[in-house]
């Protein structure tokens, strides 16, 4: 009975004092190894991983022959189970690195109009499916070669493998439906992606899509609908801009008005000035200069060279207002 009890407690010593010692050695993915690495952290997140690493394959090393040393098989395997695990863990990494260096090589080319080059790559890694989110990038990435260099029919058959997902980017998805749409209304396909895929889509979201897609009258129409806390006056002005170096000026101005009613902003009453000008208009370009003179517009240089506003230098009521600002 007693010798028993004596292995039992020796069993229960061990377990808490000892797997708990254990537990504290400077081994990957170990606690100890976390508190080095925090200790480490001031030299660098970089240097603090390769000194750990090195400390952790000693450790495991010792802790290796120790075990064979004085013949205790519970070291030996967990040492061995460690090491075979940060060897496994290993490969993946540098598989992963390889991947997303390709991958990085697919977006630059792409950026830089080699769109043959970066579909190339893309399927390579869809081809290989090394992981979700590799597979996810490269299709995105595929997407965007297909917008840009075909129909865009297969990258708007893709969208259903996005479904409960993070939503694509916007510029993504407007481009899609610019590509398909035929002179459709964009939004409600927007909308309708967002039920079936399960997309959560706020306002801006809705908005970059719907410049991409070049859907400039709904996106007056859509921007009208929403609350002022909904699109702050920066995000407003973005928009705004888009939609006027698009050509598209009357929708551009009506965003302007808007904007300004809004946060009685004097950029949006400048910006209404410049769609007004190009839009011939030049009575009410002045009376929106003016409001944005009078709501502390001080941009002298840029009334005086502005070529959106170049017609309206000939008129005198031009430089009244030139030699009120400072």
């Amino acid at each position: 009975g007693n010798r028993s009890l004596d292995v039992l407690f020796a069993d229960l010593l061990w377990v808490n004092v000892g797997w708990g010692a254990i537990n504290l050695l400077p081994i990957e993915p170990l606690d100890g190894s976390h508190a080095l690495r925090s200790a480490l952290n001031p030299l660098g997140v970089e240097p603090a991983e390769k000194i750990c690493s090195a400390i952790s394959w000693v450790t495991l090393a010792v802790v290796l022959v120790l075990g064979f040393v004085i013949s205790m098989p519970g070291l030996i395997f967990l040492a061995g189970w460690v090491a075979i695990s940060r060897i496994g863990g290993a490969m993946a990494q540098r598989k992963q690195r390889q991947w997303q260096s390709k991958l990085e090589e697919s977006a630059r080319l792409l950026s830089e109009g080699n769109v043959a080059g970066a579909e190339v790559i893309a399927r390579e890694v869809l081809t290989a499916a090394p992981s979700e989110w590799a597979i996810l990038v490269a299709t995105e990435l595929q997407m965007w070669c297909d917008v840009r260099a075909h129909d865009g029919r297969w990258a708007l058959a893709r969208l259903d493998y996005f479904r409960g997902r993070a939503p694509l980017q916007p510029e993504l998805v407007g481009a899609i439906l610019a590509k398909n749409s035929a002179g459709e209304s964009v939004l409600p396909k927007i909308r309708a992606l967002a039920e079936a895929n399960r997309w959560s889509l706020d306002t801006k979201y809705v908005a970059r899509a719907l410049v991409t897609a070049a859907a400039w009258s709904e996106i007056v129409s859509f921007v009208e609908e929403t609350k002022t806390e909904e699109l702050d006056d920066q995000q407003l002005n973005q928009i705004e801009a888009a939609v006027f170096f698009a050509g598209h000026y009357a929708s551009a101005l009506a965003l302007s008005e808007l904007r300004f009613r809004r946060f009685s902003s004097v950029g949006a009453a400048y910006n209404a000035a410049c769609s007004l000008t190009r839009l011939k208009r030049f009575d009410e370009a002045l009376t929106w200069l003016q409001r944005a003179v009078d709501g502390g517009y001080q941009k002298r240089q840029e009334l005086e060279e502005d070529d959106d506003l170049a017609p309206l230098r000939e008129r005198p009521e031009f430089h009244q207002l030139l030699s009120r600002m400072k």
